[in-house]
């Protein structure tokens, strides 16, 4: 005599694999968000080297190259297992595409952050007071779109992350003023203008990937992407 099966029984499985493939999606963001927090926490430690005049130390980032790469590494590798065993769909897919995306954000903002890292000393001699506090400016400005990237990814908030572009515009204009203030230097040393041009250069990449950022984060949520 064949017995149907109990069909809780039957669900049980199915529900665990389920929650499984969640926690793995779970856990390819998680290691996203961190590789992101650690590089908000550089760019943090270089502008504090720049903005208060601590050039004659190297700034505290708490990374390696290598131990980032890695990291990066991993995340690629549970995203392609995810996407060939689980043929993820939909929102599901979004936030994967996106830690993926995320990541390597991260990573170019890592990249920027130890430029900055092995110019500070000469960048810092390199400012008047005027342009150390125009650069604190656009500093704090650059921090505040990364930090406000990172909450939407931690948070999948499509709201944060939306409310990234009206800060990014109002960052840009301080952006604008000191390319104008290091325009107008006399009698510059050209490798001083170089890291001038750098440094400027760099918070600006930085501003961009942060809304970058919270493009993907609004993509992952919304399906959308957001304004340019």
């Amino acid at each position: 005599m064949v017995f149907d099966e109990d069909p809780a029984a039957a669900a049980e499985p199915i529900s665990e694999l389920r929650r499984s493939y969640h926690d793995r999606i779970s856990e390819v963001r998680r290691l996203s968000l961190g590789i992101l927090v650690d590089a908000v926490v550089g760019v943090d430690a270089v502008s504090d080297s720049l903005v208060l005049g601590h050039g004659s130390r190297p700034p505290v980032i708490g990374f390696s190259p290598a131990e980032m790469q890695e990291r990066a590494a991993l995340v690629d590798t549970e995203i392609v297992a995810l996407l060939a065993l689980e043929s993820p769909v939909a929102r599901d897919l979004r936030v994967i595409l996106s830690a993926r995306d995320v990541t390597q954000l991260a990573m170019l903002c890592i990249g920027l952050c130890q430029t900055l890292s092995e110019r500070v000393e000469r960048i810092s001699m390199a400012l008047t007071e005027p342009l150390r506090r125009s650069v604190g400016e656009v500093a704090a400005g650059t921090l505040e779109l990364l930090r406000a990237a990172q909450g939407a990814w931690t948070t999948l908030d499509g709201g944060l992350a939306a409310a990234v572009v009206p800060q990014a515009a109002a960052v840009q204009v301080r952006q604008t003023e000191l390319m104008r203030a290091l325009i107008g230097l006399e009698a510059v040393p050209m490798e001083t203008a170089m890291d001038l041009a750098l440094l400027a250069r760099a918070f600006e990449r930085l501003a961009d990937h942060a809304v970058e950022i919270a493009d993907r984060v609004h993509f992952a949520v919304q399906g959308t992407r957001l304004p340019a």
